[in-house]
């Protein structure tokens, strides 16, 4: 299992690239309105690490919807995630919207009539278009779907597409041939976000995206990818590893950061290359 992390409303920047330097597999850009904004700073000054942005049917035409996520992927280089929230949307409309999405994404000009959307929508009379397609088309040849919302399990069912689950999903229920997120909230404790973790790994949960209970960018580093990684990854990992003190900097290093007694981060290729002067 892998773990991403839900990106808290402070220091939201920073979160992520300290998850984007640390190894977690994705980040959750949430900010409401200001999702998509907010999703293509962090692609700018992230490299890695996979963005989920939520995407709310119902809140504007599908079109549009796919544009941002669009940007978004083109920005990441192709690491986008859509979480596609049914809202408050039917399964019937919900799914309406869901396949415009989709198709709006695939490169192709398109035409769409239907209950909610016609696509193009022939405001221009005479002069509107027969086919519209999306630009800039995504990087990805498809842009990853994951659901969530009142509609999510019915959408699922239909369309083979993952769903969010907010609580760990039964092992029965669990389709090992595609990707299981689950939210988990850490409470801080080692000992007991450890055993959340186990239990995530147990239930069949393929990705942990974690929300901190307190907002501590460094965190990030000393407690998800020190000590919870290693548990979401190899279940028979021998902590005394995780645990034991880091090595000290090599000599000439500048001084470490220490986030807790004893603690010395690693240092970096890069730094061990200049301490040693070699071109």
């Amino acid at each position: 299992m892998r773990i991403g992390l839900v990106l808290p409303e402070r220091d939201t920047v920073a979160f992520a690239r300290a998850a984007d330097a640390a190894g977690l597999a994705a980040v959750v850009v949430d900010a409401g309105d200001s999702s998509a904004a907010l999703a293509a700073e962090v692609a700018a000054l992230t490299t890695y690490t996979r963005l989920v942005v939520p995407v709310r049917l119902g809140s504007e035409h599908p079109v549009t919807l796919a544009e941002e996520i669009a940007v978004i992927d083109q920005l990441s280089g192709g690491r986008a995630i859509a979480l596609v929230d049914t809202a408050g949307l039917s399964a019937a409309e919900a799914a309406e919207d869901l396949g415009l999405l989709r198709e709006a994404w695939s490169s192709r000009w398109i035409t769409h009539s239907g209950p909610r959307w016609t696509v193009p929508a022939g405001r221009h009379g005479e002069s509107s278009p027969e086919a519209i397609a999306v630009t800039p088309s995504p990087a990805q040849i498809e842009v990853p779907v994951w659901l969530r919302g009142s509609a999510a399990d019915e959408l699922a069912v239909a369309t083979g597409l993952p769903r969010v689950h907010e609580t760990g999903p039964a092992p029965a229920s669990v389709d090992r041939h595609r990707p299981t997120p689950l939210l988990l909230s850490l409470s801080g404790s080692l000992d007991a976000d450890r055993e959340a973790i186990t239990a995530a790994v147990a239930s069949g949960a393929s990705i942990a995206l974690v929300s901190l209970a307190r907002a501590d960018v460094g965190a990030v580093e000393q407690h998800i990818a020190r000590y919870l990684l290693p548990e979401a990854a190899m279940p028979v990992f021998p902590r005394i590893i995780a645990e034991s003190r880091w090595p000290a900097r090599w000599p000439g290093s500048a001084e470490p950061v220490v986030s807790e007694p004893g603690f010395n981060p690693p240092r970096t290729m890069a730094s061990n290359r200049d301490a040693l002067d070699i071109d």
